[in-house]
């Protein structure tokens, strides 16, 4: 198998396991009861998604003003200490607004509420994040 093959396979992998999560998160959803499966997977699918793209913009654009502070020599003006905690709270950032979007849809839509709904909130948000980072790594470290 080729190294170019191999990079799509990291990359569809990539994209389709939030896809695949937001299913199953959607099946989990309609067999709790919270709502019908086709409804389940509307609100799995926009929170999920919309969540990750705005999630991984902030960090790639962290990601990249971090490069180019390097690059520049800029970056000696900070402590690494600074450095370090603007990248962890860019990560950071991803479960954090993935847990107010699912919470924020639920009580719009009102699916659920009280502390079944943040315990749900915070537990899909984790795993997606570790899922939707963790399964390509993953594979990629398989292949390679």
């Amino acid at each position: 198998m080729s190294s170019t093959v191999k990079e799509w396979i990291v990359v569809l992998v990539f994209l389709l396991s939030p896809i695949l999560f937001s299913m199953g998160e959607a099946f989990w959803l309609s067999k709790k009861g919270w709502t019908s499966f086709i409804k389940a997977l509307i609100f799995a699918l926009l929170t999920n998604i919309t969540g990750l793209v705005i999630g991984y913009t902030v960090l790639f654009i962290v990601l990249s003003t971090t490069l180019l502070l390097a690059w520049d020599g800029s970056i000696g003006k900070f402590k690494d200490s600074q450095i370090g905690a603007v990248l962890v709270l860019a990560v950071l950032f991803i479960p954090f607004l993935l847990l107010l979007f699912k919470r924020g849809l639920l009580a719009l839509l009102k699916m659920s509420s009280g502390k079944s709904a943040w315990v749900y909130s915070v537990l899909t948000a984790i795993l997606l994040l570790l899922i939707s980072m963790g399964l390509p790594v993953l594979i990629g470290f398989i292949l390679f």
